[in-house]
């Protein structure tokens, strides 16, 4: 890997990192931080996928393991999950967990079969 190539990625992971921020802070204030985790995990899944089905260029680097990455950070979920209200029941957060995990996948193989079938 090219030292071009590796400062992009690191640069894509950043710009991830702050969408996934940005949206969570634009849906938090309405009280729905969770369903700001959801949309960053899944959509970037599902763009990882869409990635991995496009034959390899200059891109596919940095594109999935930066900016996906960036987004997709599955111990971001862990932690935020951990936050909860004092009364909210553990096997709740472990099926919240379970459910972006599923839904994570299932973005990613559908995306995946989506632009396989355009490629």
């Amino acid at each position: 890997m090219s030292l071009m190539v590796l400062g992009l990625t690191v640069a894509l992971g950043a710009l991830g990192a702050v969408i996934r921020w940005l949206v969570w802070l634009s849906l938090n204030r309405f009280g729905r931080a969770r369903l700001a985790i959801a949309i960053v995990n899944i959509t970037g899944s599902a763009l990882v996928g869409g990635i991995a089905a496009l034959p390899t260029f200059d891109l596919s680097t940095p594109l999935s393991a930066g900016l996906c990455a960036g987004l997709t950070t599955f111990s971001t979920l862990a932690v935020q999950l951990v936050h909860h209200d004092e009364g909210e029941p553990p096997r709740k957060l472990f099926a919240l967990a379970a459910l972006h995990i599923v839904l994570g996948v299932s973005a990613c193989f559908g995306a995946h079969a989506v632009v396989s079938l355009w490629v």
